[in-house]
């Protein structure tokens, strides 16, 4: 366990490097960094969330329109029943060995070429993989004046099922919180005219292998490792207002015309 443990820290170590001096960023017209993926939606329902991960909701919740960084987001996972469970954990990753929580704002994400360099990619087990369900995600792509703000979403209305990666930070007071990472990859042939970087997604049928606590190989990891096909998928511009963590209603999505 500590074995894994520690290979764990390295990978975080490293993909906050690659995202600090490596991986593509956009800066939106805020003049504030917007990671690749930096915001998303989760208008998730209970017949949608038994259909796509066999799960149902904790509790009463109102959709999200704008998911930011360091907020709680929903994520399926297999919990100590051996059950598939949706809970709520902090948007970026943190370890035990952090002295601050504010380190995970630079890891919401993580780099699927980072664990394409790990030995030994099955020490990502004990529970640390987990899905985050989404309806949809935004990129940011560089204007004349500001960066654009573009929305990708199923054509089918269904859910993505975001590769996600988990860590349990330790507060001073000895409280644990759980944190979550979105591994991403480069972009399918729709996306990559606005943006270089998309989410993974995994695919119905990988579902159960993902969240399990099987030891992958590196070739088994990484194949479970997708993006949802182009012709799956729409992109359409919507206003800059999304660009604000505050602005979360159903206006986020709505097509806006841009010259």
């Amino acid at each position: 366990m500590q074995k894994c443990r520690f290979q764990q820290h390295i990978r975080i170590f490293s993909a906050i490097l690659y995202t600090r001096y490596s991986r593509p960023a956009v800066t939106t017209n805020y003049g504030k960094e917007q990671k690749m993926c930096g915001r998303f939606t989760a208008l998730l329902t209970p017949e949608l969330l038994s259909e796509t991960f066999g799960v149902q909701l904790p509790e009463s919740i109102k959709p999200r329109y704008n998911i930011a960084p360091t907020q709680n987001i929903p994520l399926v996972r297999i919990e100590n029943d051996g059950q598939r469970h949706l809970s709520y954990v902090r948007w970026g990753q943190a370890t035990s060995w952090a002295n601050d929580l504010a380190i995970g704002t630079d890891l919401i994400n993580t780099a699927a070429e980072i664990l394409s360099g790990e030995p030994k990619s099955d020490c990502l087990t004990d529970n640390c993989r987990g899905i985050v369900p989404a309806n949809g995600f935004y990129i940011w792509q560089d204007g004349c004046n500001k960066k654009q703000p573009w929305y990708v979403t199923r054509k089918d209305g269904g859910l993505m099922a975001f590769a996600g990666l988990l860590s349990r930070w330790r507060t001073p007071g000895g409280n644990e919180i759980d944190t979550c990472t979105i591994i991403t990859t480069a972009a399918n042939d729709l996306i990559r005219p606005i943006h270089s970087r998309m989410p993974t997604t995994i695919a119905a049928e990988e579902l159960s292998l993902w969240l399990s606590a099987s030891r992958l190989s590196p070739g088994n990891f990484h194949s479970i490792l997708k993006t949802l096909p182009p012709d799956l998928l729409e992109v359409y511009p919507v206003d800059s207002n999304v660009n604000q963590p505050a602005c979360d209603t159903a206006d986020c999505i709505k097509p806006y015309q841009y010259h």
